[in-house]
């Protein structure tokens, strides 16, 4: 093309343009917007249309708020397509660390795989929570090992890089996910006869939670371990246990450890402030001749709350005799109760109750607890927290709003106990689930209900999911995303209006309507879908097959993090996913130089050194003291 034809082309008139790009893809008008500056200021800025049609091409809402509508429906656009970027990214790297598809380097997406690293978790470890650490890091926790890593996107000059997880972008830039610490958070040492379990973990911005149970025989202590951000840092630089162990000790006297049993003994010894059931408690430890003890267990879900305070969900049971004292007592549960923890104070600083007065909650459900915190405020204050209180036995939902003075506010969210009642009508029940999966953000909570039925055949059961929305700022009903023939196995709030949702669906194979196979076990075809939905419009955004049925099993134990333009996954021994805008847009000179965020030390050349192929001195070619 020649300089002439070039400029009659930048000379388009804007509905000319406009017209021409409503033929292109969607990632080629981002393109055009680069030709030059006319074009960036009219497809960017200007076009009063063409964001409008980009929406409706894909059958996105279009927004209709005050002010110029180009740039609303612009926004709208750009952020709507991320999201289905990011998902796709997810659905690339899960490919990817399940051997579906080779590629390694992706423009969309960062993977690091354990399958042939050294000192990775192995099966049967799991990653039981994941935290984004900052915009390029994030943090996974694993039960079996108790360790705590440090997942790290890396972006540097792509001629010093010699790794197998190539994620080269194209041209200078050569971009990895790297493992740059792994810690062995467990309060005890590697033993035979006794052995860590880790449940959960969070964090806030100075310090790390995790809660675990220390087993040993029949018996299990709960324990919560505390370490600064820092000292988790530096244990970079630490040795490792041994050869292959895959984790570097922490420094003796870093890590913070509180006995909770013990601690919630203390605490209610010292309540003046106390009901049925903890004046129940404080009579049963104050019988001296009682030589059986409490049972406290602990839910497997911890809360930080900010600067070093983390919630937890404790049950205590007495033991209980029948009238003659004949045989084995019985444990009944007095206490269900929500413990506020402090680092600072080495103990429980608040008690309060994990419900409403006037709920009924049965002795065998558990709570599942998310959180969020909002950012600080100016002047040091403390923020202000948001907890989300989702039973597993019911479709009630509670949040306990936290103040920046301390003072807490617990309450139902109403209408949720009748969001799935047309269901429970028909037959449906809960699947009870121990870590019933719950979300909140500024905006919304979202719960998630898993339902099933018996199906036609004996021992057989059809399942659906109900997801419930609920606004946070305002006083609207929530509203509620069905799914049949679905169990939702993972769910993530991102850039707080946007809800990742993913589940599994089980679909018989029928064709001429019969059955193939034994009609006992109908055959039955198992794959993962992920959906994007935006909350504020209820609008699918986009959809993807993250597994078929060979893989399925893997996504079982599928995580999620995501803290603005970062979104994490992980599939437990299988790997770490890492996508989002700052993944996609990280350069080599965003990369730090270690750990710690300060310059590595480049090693000194030795003057002095002997230039190749000279003539070696004589103790170099042998020759002894004496010649």
């Amino acid at each position: 093309t020649s300089l002439q034809d070039l400029q009659s082309i930048q000379k388009f008139s804007a509905p000319l343009l406009e017209w021409i790009l409503a033929f292109l893809p969607d990632q080629a008008v981002a393109t055009m917007r680069m030709v030059c500056k006319p074009w960036s200021l009219e497809i960017g800025q200007t076009s009063p249309f063409l964001w409008k049609l980009l929406l409706e091409r894909r059958q996105w809402p279009v927004p209709r708020q005050d002010g110029d509508p180009t740039q609303c429906h612009r926004i709208a656009f750009e952020t709507h397509y991320g999201m289905a970027r990011d998902l796709k990214g997810i659905r690339k790297g899960i490919a990817v660390l399940t051997g579906v598809e080779k590629k390694m380097g992706d423009k969309e997406m960062l993977v690091q795989s354990f399958s042939s690293r050294r000192g990775a978790p192995q099966e049967p470890s799991r990653c039981v929570a994941m935290r984004t650490w900052s915009p390029h890091r994030v943090l996974a926790a694993y039960d079996h090992d108790c360790t705590l890593r440090l997942f790290e996107a890396r972006a540097t000059n792509s001629n010093n890089s010699n790794s197998n997880n190539n994620n080269n972008s194209g041209g200078s830039s050569f971009r990895a996910c790297k493992e740059v610490v792994s810690v062995r958070a467990a309060p005890i040492p590697v033993s035979k006869k006794r052995y860590y379990q880790l449940m959960d973990m969070d964090m806030d911005d100075e310090v790390i939670g995790c809660i675990g149970l220390v087993h040993q025989g029949s018996d299990a202590e709960a324990m919560l371990t505390v370490l600064s951000r820092e000292a988790f840092l530096s244990a970079a630089d630490g040795r490792a246990t041994n050869d292959g162990a895959g984790y570097s000790e922490i420094e003796e006297g870093s890590m913070q450890v509180i006995a909770i049993g013990e601690a919630v003994i203390n605490y209610l010894i010292s309540c003046d402030d106390a009901d049925y059931g903890v004046l129940r408690l404080q009579d049963f430890i104050m019988q001296e001749d009682s030589d059986i003890d409490l049972d406290v267990v602990v839910q497997n879900s911890i809360v930080a709350c900010g600067y070093g305070r983390f919630l937890i969900e404790i049950t205590i049971s007495i033991p209980q005799f029948d009238a003659d004292h004949n045989g084995d007592p019985v444990m009944v549960q007095v206490a269900r109760k929500l413990f506020l923890f402090s680092s600072a104070a080495e103990g429980i600083v608040w008690m309060g109750n994990s419900y409403p007065n006037d709920f009924v909650m049965p002795q065998t459900s558990m709570n599942s607890v998310a959180s969020i915190r909002s950012v600080y405020r100016e002047g040091g204050s403390r923020t202000d927290c948001s907890v989300i209180m989702a039973p597993s036995h019911s479709s009630d939902v509670f949040t306990i709003e936290i103040d920046h003075g301390g003072d807490f506010f617990l309450r139902a969210i109403e209408g949720a106990s009748t969001k799935i009642i047309d269901f429970t009508s028909l037959g449906w029940d809960i699947v009870q689930n121990p870590r019933r999966l719950s979300a909140i953000s500024e905006s919304y909570v979202v719960a998630v209900n898993n339902l099933k039925r018996h199906g036609d055949f004996e021992n057989t059961f059809v399942y659906k999911t109900v997801v419930a929305v609920y606004p946070r700022q305002s006083e609207q009903d929530g509203t509620r995303i069905v799914l049949e023939d679905s169990h939702v196995i993972a769910l993530e709030l991102v850039k707080d209006s946007y809800l990742i949702v993913c589940y599994r669906n089980t679909v018989r194979d029928e064709m001429d309507g019969h059955w193939f196979g034994d009609e006992q076990q109908a055959c039955v075809s198992t794959k993962v879908h992920g959906i994007v939905y935006h909350l504020a419009t209820q609008t699918e955004i986009a959809s993807v097959l993250l597994a078929d049925e060979d893989h399925s099993d893997v996504l079982e134990a599928l995580r999620f993090s995501s803290c603005g333009g970062t979104l994490a996954a992980t599939l437990s021994w299988e790997g770490v996913v890492l996508t989002g805008a700052n993944i996609r847009s990280l350069r080599a000179r965003e990369r730090k130089e270690s750990v710690g965020d300060t310059p590595s030390k480049k090693k000194k050349k030795n003057k002095h050194a002997h230039v190749k192929g000279s003539k070696k001195d004589g103790f170099a070619r042998g020759m002894s003291l004496r010649g």
